[in-house]
């Protein structure tokens, strides 16, 4: 269901009324998904209409540009007054040079805080302060070929924990199927699952510890489990034929030609799989199921966590509440619920997965809006310690490091910092 937004701009929040005209500068990655811009233009349209006297400035700026530029641009006079954000990391950084504007307690006090899942408000906090709000994610997950599974004698939905999983693995390999698709030649496929385990394992206390050198910073007894999990899965030997020299590429032709029953990947795996297979179908969505990566016995983390991009805006510091009270329309359930529908990307306010007509889209938006916390792929660890995780993930999988010495090679490395 399609709905203009010109509906839209009786706003549902508390809105202080704007006093005398001032611009909103907004500072935007190009998009170049069909008809978003339009889409992003009826907003500002929406919003000027409801704020008389208020003129909503978007700029769009290439990733690479946008990325070398804005930490001038945060600095100068003429910075944005929102600009976008790839959220991790990066989030805290800017929080401490002090270029962020504090929004916790005029978010709470409009009700915008209210309508998004405490993960995704986590995605854009630093030590409890508020400083943006999310748009859109990707969620990472198992996703299976349902005739395969089938065949082997398996049930997919039935697995809620690690060990569950390993045990379908197990009764497929001696089914004669090939249980995993993977891409480990790109590395970053491995480290999905070394990622998602310590998620579940280590948990986002365990992470900020691991941080700071905390319960044996990377090298603590949470981390060196991560690794014996992740160990487990490749004594299993389940991958493909080939495994460390597939490509991600190849993988998702793979996955789309039915050579194997589980791929975990975000849910772009579904529509790209139809476009990368050899017959140029691939499988329908019909064809393939999904469940959650599952929880560990005795782990940390929560199974309601999540795992995969998220992306959104942050607020400059001297920002007016005008231009808060914009992103909140702008990333709020009705603006969003419509993005779900027009399927331009997941949304990630409460209830705004409504609308988001593909099932499987719905389900990951489902997911992401009951998200108890949102672990943001590369992100989540500084560059050089990532860098590490992705070697010692392909080496967990393949035998050639143990749980102990990868783990501590992840804290060798942030020493060095």
């Amino acid at each position: 269901m399609r709905r203009s937004l010109k509906t839209l701009a009786a706003a549902t929040l508390i809105v202080p009324a704007v006093a005398s005209a001032e611009e909103v500068r907004v500072l935007s990655i190009e998009t170049n998904r069909e008809g978003e811009k339009e889409f992003i233009a009826d907003i500002e349209a929406a919003f000027e209409a409801s704020h008389p006297g208020t003129d909503v400035i978007v700029e769009y700026m290439d990733d690479e540009s946008f990325k070398v530029k804005l930490p001038t641009l945060l600095q100068s006079p003429n910075k944005p007054d929102l600009f976008f954000s790839f959220s991790g990391g990066l989030v805290a950084e800017q929080a401490s040079q002090g270029v962020l504007r504090d929004i916790t307690e005029y978010a709470e006090s409009t009700g915008c805080a209210a309508q998004h899942s405490d993960g995704g408000k986590a995605a854009y906090s630093v030590d409890g302060k508020l400083y943006g709000l999310p748009m859109y994610a990707s969620n990472v997950a198992l996703w299976y070929n349902k005739r395969l599974a089938d065949e082997a004698g398996i049930d997919p939905t039935q697995i809620k924990t690690w060990d569950d999983f390993l045990d379908q693995v197990e009764a497929a390999k001696s089914a004669g199927q090939t249980p995993i698709i993977i891409g480990a030649k790109d590395k970053w496929p491995a480290m999905f699952y070394h990622a998602m385990l310590a998620n579940r394992i280590v948990g986002t206390e365990g992470y900020a510890k691991a941080a700071v050198g905390e319960d044996g910073g990377y090298a603590g007894d949470t981390w060196v489990e991560t690794g014996k999990q992740l160990e487990r899965l490749g004594a299993l030997e389940p991958f493909q034929a080939g495994y460390l020299d597939t490509t991600y590429d190849k993988s998702q032709t793979l996955f789309g030609d039915q050579a194997g029953i589980f791929m975990l990947m975000g849910e772009w795996l579904v529509p790209s799989q139809r476009t990368v297979a050899t017959d140029g179908k691939g499988m329908t969505n019909e064809e393939i199921g999904v469940v959650p990566f599952p929880a560990v016995t005795g782990g940390n983390g929560d199974v309601k966590a999540t795992f995969g991009g998220m992306n959104g805006w942050l607020v400059s510091e001297g920002a007016s509440d005008t231009a808060v009270d914009f992103l909140c329309y702008y990333v709020g359930p009705e603006a969003q619920t419509k993005a779900g529908a027009d399927g331009f990307y997941l949304p990630v306010s409460i209830g705004a997965a409504a609308e988001v007509a593909d099932t499987h889209n719905k389900w990951s938006a489902d997911r992401l809006s009951e998200s108890s916390g949102h672990t943001v792929f590369d992100q989540s660890l500084v560059p050089s310690i990532h860098a590490v995780q992705l070697d010692v993930a392909v080496d967990l999988i393949s035998g050639a490091t143990t749980p102990e010495d990868g783990a501590a090679l992840m804290e060798e490395e942030r020493q060095f910092q």
